[in-house]
């Protein structure tokens, strides 16, 4: 099974996560920019070193660049989450979907919050972050029963793992004097660790089932 498509959108979420300003200097010139959102409070302009204002907090465009990847990533667990709860054949797994659906909704409506503070729209992900995350919820889409089980949780196993590393990369190198952002992406990789954790145990009771299943 092709997992290519994964491993493209993980690297490039790691590499969002831990270089943040310098990774958006170098994204390809399709890349949206930043969307100002109606309401929200001025972006606070970067300083000329990059990265911290004189507040402590990190740039508009340095917190995108750290985020935007991430919310790709929360809506493909939302989205997986969702398919699992509804078509999952082993009990662990649909528990798992109805708990990831409801988890990464809550979590990204949190960073788009944050985002909206900051003043810059999370949503305008970038288009090969997009596609991958799309391929693989149409591949889950199109299976089911056993395979999609197996599918399932391997998948989200690799990223969820991929991910948690990433995240703590990004939080230990936010300044400790951006404390809104530094709890948030500590919530998040509570979150994610947590879903990850699952995700583990939801395997092994598929493994068993399978085995028992061929027994």
């Amino acid at each position: 099974m092709n997992h290519i498509g994964i491993r493209h959108v993980i690297a490039l979420t790691a590499a969002g996560l831990a270089l943040g300003g310098s990774t958006l200097a170098q994204a390809p010139a399709g890349n949206a920019p930043v969307r100002p959102v109606p309401g929200a409070p001025p972006a606070a302009s970067s300083p000329a070193g990059g990265g911290v204002g004189s507040s402590g907090q990190i740039s508009a465009e340095d917190l995108r660049a750290k985020l935007t990847p991430l919310h790709a990533r929360i809506a493909l667990y939302r989205d997986a989450g969702k398919l699992a709860g509804d078509r999952g054949r082993t009990p662990a797994v649909k528990d798992v979907g109805k708990r990831m659906d409801r988890d990464f909704q809550r979590l990204d409506d949190g960073l788009s919050k944050l985002a909206k503070e900051r003043g810059f729209d999370v949503g305008a992900v970038g288009a090969s972050e997009t596609a991958a995350k799309d391929a693989i919820l149409a591949r889950l889409r199109g299976e089911s029963g056993d395979a999609f089980d197996t599918d399932f949780v391997r998948e989200m196993s690799t990223g969820l793992e991929a991910d948690v590393a990433a995240t703590k990369q990004a939080r230990d190198s936010t300044p400790g004097s951006d404390a809104r952002v530094k709890k948030w992406l500590d919530d998040a990789v509570r979150g994610l660790q947590d879903h990850l954790n699952q995700v583990r145990a939801a395997k092994v009771a598929v493994d068993k089932a399978r085995g028992q299943g061929k027994g």
